[in-house]
Formats: structure tokens, sequence, C-alpha cells
């Protein structure tokens, strides 16, 4: 829609009247008289507001596209679930539904965010105490993987793909082995999220483009 066919919105106001004439605070707290400020700064705080306003729109019309669409997938998925006699519990995987010709699809992607417990500090222990008493050279190559894998980022977070990958060796001894363990008791689903996406092409013979919307955090 051309931007000069959407409504006018009112920005949000934050003028007091004191005395009969308008007054706003600055970015200290401090209450001014509007007409002593600047119009440059006058002119940048009516274009902010003016933003604003349509962002704040917009934000809640995504919301609420979210809602909808989310109630009318559950609606499909219960519909299958009356058909089958099964229920899903809890988030499933990822799905996709489509138009009969296959020229839209709405794909549902559900991701898993994960970390670990304490038990990755006993895993270290175990590799770190069955390290020290390896002699052969390829000790110093495995020393140097296991330290890169746990080393943290600037957030302090462990890099778990790394960590993960130490599972692919085939090591018999048995703190390697319980290392393994630990490090698999230690993995936690902390936050499942569902991410919705849209796509459309023209024909059977195009590529399908995606239609963007950004609802991660509607």
């Amino acid at each position: 829609m051309p931007a000069d066919q959407y409504e006018e919105l009112s920005p949000p106001s934050s003028f007091i009247e004191i005395n009969g004439r308008n007054h706003v605070q600055d970015a200290e707290g401090r209450w001014m008289d509007w007409a002593l400020v600047k119009p440059k700064d006058q002119l940048q705080d009516e274009v902010v507001r003016k933003i604003i306003a349509y962002a704040l729109d917009l934000s809640a019309q995504v919301t609420r596209f979210r809602r909808h669409t989310e109630q009318d997938m559950a609606s499909i998925i219960a519909l299958l679930e009356q058909e089958y006699s099964v229920t899903i519990g809890g988030p499933g995987g990822n799905y996709t539904l489509r138009t009969f010709d296959d020229l839209m699809r709405v794909e549902m992607k559900v991701g898993k965010f994960m970390e670990f417990g304490p038990e990755i500090h006993i895993a270290k222990s175990l590799i770190d105490e069955y390290l020290r008493e390896l002699t052969s050279d390829a000790t110093a190559e495995l020393k140097t993987l296991v330290l890169g894998a746990f080393e943290v980022d600037k957030k302090g977070k462990l890099d778990r793909q790394k960590i993960l990958d130490l599972r692919k060796y085939d090591i018999k001894d048995e703190r390697w082995v319980r290392a393994m363990q630990a490090i698999s008791d230690a993995e936690r689903t902390v936050m499942v999220r569902e991410y919705l996406h849209f796509k459309v092409r023209k024909s059977h013979h195009d590529e399908f483009r995606a239609v963007t919307i950004n609802l991660a955090k509607a």
C-alpha cells in the first residue's frame, strides 16, 4: 500500500499544560516550555513520535496476525488428530501447509534452544583426568580439540556443537565413556520457539519466494 494511503495516526503526546502553555520533559526529566525548544528539536520530536505511532500499530497488527495464523493452523492439526485418533502433546516438529495447487505454502519451523547443566563440569573433569595419563603422539591433538570444545565465548557460553562432536571419538576408556554420558545428561532444552514462514510462486515452474514478515518476536 502506498504511503499516502495509510490512515494518519495521532502520535503519542507527552505535553502537559502549565499556566496555559504546553510543556514537555527533556531527557533529564525537567519540564520545559515547548515554545522555547529549538525548531529542529521540535521537528525531530514530531517525526519520531509519528514513526513510533505507526510502528506500534504495525506491531499490534503483526501480533494479531500471528495469533490468528496459529489458531488456523491448529485447527488443521486438530482435524488430523480427530481423523487419526491421536493427540499431539506440546509443540511438534516442522510441517508445511499448502494450497491445493501448491502455489502457496505456510511453514511451521520449530527451533529448540539448548544449554548445558552442571553435569558438563563433571564431563570436563573426567576428560582432563583421562588426558593427563596419555603419552602418545595423538594426545596433543586430542587435548587441543578438547580445550577448543570447552572454550567459552564473550557471553560465557559454551559451543554446544563442539562439545557434542567429542562423542564421535571411539574411545573405550571408562572415564571417557562416563564423560560422554555426562555430556548427554547435561543437555537441557530451555526454550522451544515456533517460527512461521510464508512462500508463494506464480507457477509450478517458478521458485518459491518468501513473504517477509518478522514474526519471531510477535
